[in-house]
């Protein structure tokens, strides 16, 4: 599918950037925010103290929306960290792969908003409107000159070989280098939220997936499961909702690319339009599904292509859950 135009052409966002700065200016409360973070950061700029680390990991969290499911878990994370600081002034990007190897969760986005607050020249902040951005650039333009399809999952691959080097070539290649990271954090942040509004119809729920062939069992954070089957028909499946939910063709055109992060960043890789979950691999293939409508029924019928025993009297949360232990429990269980 041809890219559509979803952004201004590559060679007028050097000339668009001040733009991008008057209207950051002009918005009610951002502007605020970030300078009370820059504050709280100045005043706060070692990463010893346990009050001081949590009350930097609560604030910036509740400001930046990317709900940490433990605010206690990430501080601690941040003070397990040998050397944190020594490695923080020496701009090592290892240090945000390393804040991100906790169990169950990647904070990646979390993580690179920290070390961008202490040290906001060194550390560009990854953002799901920017790194949606990125797919698309590259897919017009081929900036990295690789001619490779980015995706959210390679530029959270790892800070330091994936999204980095991006970041530092989309500078370069545009000639935006008069800028330092947190200036050009701001620019595109600005021309996402002035270009693009599809990431107001992305529902904003946190959860985790686990396959099984063309099915995604999805249990979300407050309990609800639900069973999604594979659309066998890309294109199909992307004028049906585009007819039932009213996406523009511009939506499809960042659809198809990809570019569907919700703010959840906890939430695997896709997004969620009513009955539809949309994701992307790392290679950039693009993936729609389909809710079912009865969910005890695929839930059953996942039971019976792995030959697993269930009790009919489980409710719909016990059967989800109990599935997907057995499936975690039993990986050998899975349709090679």
């Amino acid at each position: 599918m041809k890219t559509k135009q979803l952004y201004p052409d590559g060679k007028e966002l050097k000339n668009i950037a001040s733009k991008c700065f008057s209207y950051w200016d002009e918005l009610v409360g951002y502007p605020q925010q970030e300078e009370m973070l820059k504050n709280l950061f100045g005043n706060c700029p070692t990463n010893k103290d346990s009050d001081k680390v949590m009350i930097k990991v609560a604030t910036l969290d509740s400001c930046y929306s990317t709900h940490l499911p433990s605010v206690y878990k990430m501080s601690e994370r941040i003070l397990g960290i040998n050397d944190f600081d020594k490695m923080l002034q020496a701009g090592n990007l290892d240090l945000i792969d390393e804040m991100c190897k906790m169990e169950g969760y990647k904070p990646f986005s979390f993580s690179s908003k920290y070390c961008s607050h202490h040290c906001h020249k060194i550390y560009p902040i990854y953002d799901s409107l920017v790194a949606g951005l990125l797919i698309y650039y590259q897919a017009t333009d081929n900036f990295m000159e690789n001619g490779e399809r980015l995706s959210y999952n390679k530029l959270k691959k790892s800070y330091a070989t994936s999204f980095y080097p991006t970041i530092k070539k989309f500078r370069q290649y545009y000639d935006l280098e008069q800028y330092d990271f947190k200036q050009l954090d701001r620019v595109l942040w600005t021309l996402c939220k002035m270009e693009n509004n599809i990431y107001d119809k992305f529902e904003i729920t946190i959860g985790t997936n686990t396959r099984i062939n063309r099915m995604i069992i999805r249990i979300e954070n407050k309990g609800s499961v639900y069973v999604y089957e594979l659309c066998p028909d890309f294109n199909v499946a992307l004028d049906e909702l585009s007819t039932s939910y009213g996406i523009s063709d511009a939506e499809k055109g960042m659809i198809s690319l990809g570019i569907t992060r919700n703010w959840a960043e906890d939430d695997e890789s896709g997004a969620i339009i009513e009955d539809y979950y949309i994701e992307a691999d790392e290679n950039g293939t693009v993936n729609i599904y389909k809710k079912k409508s009865n969910t005890k029924e695929g839930l059953r019928e996942i039971s019976k292509d792995i030959n697993f025993e269930y009790n009919e009297k489980w409710n719909t949360r016990q059967f989800g859950r109990n599935l997907v232990n057995h499936i975690k429990e039993h990986p050998e269980c899975l349709p090679k």
